[in-house]
């Protein structure tokens, strides 16, 4: 169904579940209700709900545009910036899927513009954003960290993060000999980078406005709230 039509698998699941728990199961149909996740529901909308604010007010575009352009033209920095970005922002809250989408349009274009592998690049923002998808913060992590707590492993969100990083940075590393990108080091791209924003306009880099900085504080603050001080995600 998911992959022939547009409607929500999750609540398909739902009606599915009522159809095995009522008349297979012979469960009640509060049993059946009882088992959703309203707790993780409401996480994982907030936290989309969020970030997806952060995309279309232009915060996120404008962020990502102005660290490509921090590599001062250096061809062989681009694919780890890249690679750094797509962490940072699927580690903050996006998760995997919303970074790779956001950074993709970019990655891609600045790649055919220096010259760099477009494979290479692929793996680079796959990757990146593959290593922030067990932040606590992102949807895949608090899913992991939530079937955890609840089979009795508690305690190992921050190790499990750290791990499937380093695993990660271990795939980019090896892509990044294997594919040329430190041949890349020493040169230098001329003339104006054309960053395209994530939905593959053409735009220019402006100054962040308040509507950016208003943003960019409360992501912060989210993130200082849930590190310092334990409120819930």
């Amino acid at each position: 169904v998911s992959c022939t039509i547009r409607l929500h698998v999750g609540f398909l699941a739902i009606a599915l579940a009522w159809i095995v728990g009522v008349y297979i199961d012979d469960m009640s149909a509060r049993e059946v209700m009882a088992g959703f996740p309203t707790r993780l529901f409401l996480t994982l909308a907030g936290v989309t709900l969020l970030f997806s604010q952060a995309q279309a007010n232009g915060t996120l575009d404008l962020i990502a545009q102005k660290a490509v352009r921090l590599c001062r033209g250096n061809v062989g920095v681009m694919p780890v910036m890249f690679f750094g970005l797509s962490f940072v922002l699927s580690s903050i809250g996006p998760g995997s899927i919303a970074s790779t989408a956001l950074m993709a349009p970019m990655g891609m274009a600045v790649a055919g513009q220096v010259g760099i592998s477009a494979f290479l690049m692929a793996i680079m923002i796959g990757h990146g954003g593959n290593a922030g998808a067990l932040s606590p913060f992102a949807p895949a992590g608090i899913i992991v960290n939530g079937v955890m707590d609840e089979i009795g492993l508690p305690g190992y969100a921050v190790s499990t993060y750290v791990n499937n990083m380093m695993a990660q940075t271990v795939v980019v590393l090896a892509a990044y000999l294997l594919f040329g990108g430190w041949r890349l080091l020493g040169c230098y791209h001329q003339g104006e980078l054309v960053v395209p924003a994530a939905d593959g306009t053409n735009s220019t880099t402006s100054g962040l406005e308040r509507r950016h900085w208003l943003t960019i504080g409360i992501i912060g603050s989210l993130l200082l709230a849930v590190i310092l001080v334990d409120v819930d995600v």
